[in-house]
C-alpha cells in the first residue's frame, strides 16, 4: 500500500475542518488604508539580507488581518526605490515614495546584530493622515525574540492605525484602487513544493516558521468551493483565511478556538 505524505494528510484534515465550519460570508466593502513597508537596513557582521522577507511578512500579516488595512505590493515599492538593493531609507524618502504609492502610512526602520543581541528601531510615519507618532526602539537577545518584537510592533501600528482611522479626517482620498498582490507569495512558494533558488535561502516555508514563530502554519487552497485558491494561516489559537479580490488580500474568515499545546 503507498504511503500518503504527511503533507497531504494535515491539508486535507485543515481543509475539511476549515469547510465545515464556513458556511458563507460578505466581503467587506469599505476602503481599507494603505501601508507601505519599507525594506529595514541591516547592520552586522554578517549578511541578513534573508530576513528581508520574514520582516516583512511579520509585520503585514498582523497589520492586513482584519481586511482594513492593505499593504502596498513590495516589488512596486522596490521600483519606486533609487534601487531595488536600497535600505538605507530617511524619514522624508519614505514620505515621498508612500505618497507617490497612493499610501497613507510608512514603515521604516533598523536591525543591527551585535553578537546574540539584535537591536530593532522601527516607526511608522504619517503621510496625509493625522495619527500619532509611533517608535519602537528595543534590544531582544536572539533573532526569533527579535521577530516576535516586530509582531508586537506590528500590533502596535495597527492600534494606532484604526484609531486615526476612527477620527474626522479633514480630507480624504477619493477611492483608488492598487494592486496589492499576495503578501505571502514567497512564503506559499514553499508550500506548493516550489523551491527557491539557492541564494534565496529565506523565502521557504521551514525558515519562515523558524522566524515568524506567532505562527504554525500556512497553507493555500481552494477551502469554500469557488475554484480560487485561499491563503490560510495558524497560529496556536486562531485561524485566519484570505482572500485575492480585485488585487487586494481580504480576510474572508477569522476563526478563534482554544489553545493547546
Amino acid at each position: 500500500m503507498a504511503k500518503i505524505p504527511s503533507k497531504m494528510i494535515f491539508r486535507f484534515l485543515l481543509f475539511s475542518w476549515i469547510i465545515s465550519l464556513i458556511l458563507g460570508i460578505s466581503a467587506r466593502g469599505e476602503e481599507p488604508v494603505r501601508v507601505a513597508i519599507f525594506p529595514f537596513e541591516f547592520q552586522a557582521k554578517e549578511s541578513l539580507g534573508y530576513l528581508q522577507d520574514a520582516i516583512f511578512v511579520t509585520i503585514s500579516g498582523r497589520l492586513v488581518e482584519e481586511g482594513d488595512i492593505e499593504v502596498v505590493e513590495p516589488k512596486r515599492l522596490r521600483s519606486a526605490l533609487p534601487t531595488p538593493e536600497t535600505t538605507e531609507i530617511s524619514e522624508e524618502m519614505a514620505r515621498n515614495i508612500a505618497r507617490g504609492l497612493d499610501a497613507d502610512y510608512a514603515i521604516i526602520g533598523t536591525l543591527t546584530k551585535v553578537g546574540e543581541f539584535v537591536n530593532i528601531d522601527a516607526r511608522l510615519i504619517g503621510i496625509d493622515r493625522p495619527a500619532p507618532p509611533l517608535r519602537v526602539a528595543s534590544q531582544y537577545q536572539g533573532l526569533e525574540n527579535a521577530m516576535k518584537g516586530l509582531a508586537e510592533f506590528a500590533d502596535s501600528t495597527r492600534r494606532r492605525i484604526v484609531m486615526a482611522s476612527a477620527a474626522p479626517q479633514k480630507e480624504e482620498k477619493p477611492g483608488t484602487q492598487s494592486k496589492t498582490a499576495s503578501i505571502y507569495e514567497k512564503v506559499l512558494e514553499g508550500i506548493r513544493g516550489e523551491k527557491p533558488p539557492p541564494p534565496q535561502p529565506a523565502q521557504g516555508l521551514e525558515t519562515f516558521q523558524t522566524l515568524a514563530t506567532f505562527l504554525r502554519g500556512v497553507d493555500v487552497g481552494d477551502v469554500d468551493g469557488d475554484g480560487m485558491n485561499e491563503i490560510v494561516l495558524i497560529d496556536k489559537r486562531t485561524l485566519w483565511i484570505y482572500k485575492q479580490t480585485g488585487g487586494r488580500l481580504r480576510l474572508f474568515r477569522k476563526i478563534e478556538g482554544h489553545q493547546k499545546d
